[in-house]
């Protein structure tokens, strides 16, 4: 790979507590699946091991079939990004898109550590 290349990407969105991975317009696998899932898997217990609450880790398509999502078009459109996601952070509803004030902090550092695990991730891949 050359340097330089973008080799991951996260979309943040609200809410819902889940980490998305493509594809989100058909329930077909990705080439590298296996992948995704196991750094979602990662991501996902980071986020527990800080302190954070449970995110679900899960195919885009298995939310709601949609079209035009970052992650989707990171993956496979222009940009050919191989691990991207998009995390809808906290909460699952109750508060909705107005995320309370006692929540912000909390949320950041679960999706630092989150991130902190794709970063190391994404770099293996590099220097392999």
């Amino acid at each position: 790979m050359k340097t330089g290349s973008i080799v991951g990407a996260i979309d943040y969105h609200s809410y819902g507590q889940l980490i998305l991975r493509p594809w989100g317009d058909t329930r077909t696998n990705p080439p590298n699946n296996d992948k995704l899932t196991e750094l979602g898997t990662l991501m996902r217990s980071a986020i527990l091991s800080a302190g954070g609450v449970a995110y679900t880790s899960q195919k885009s398509y298995d939310l709601y079939p949609t079209t035009g999502s970052a992650d989707d078009w990171y993956y496979d459109n222009a940009a050919k990004i191989k691990l991207v996601y998009t995390f809808e952070v906290r909460d699952t509803g109750k508060n909705g898109f107005i995320l309370p004030t006692s929540e912000i902090i909390p949320t950041g550092k679960e999706n630092l550590a989150a991130f902190i695990v794709f970063a190391e991730y994404v770099k293996k891949q590099l220097d392999n």
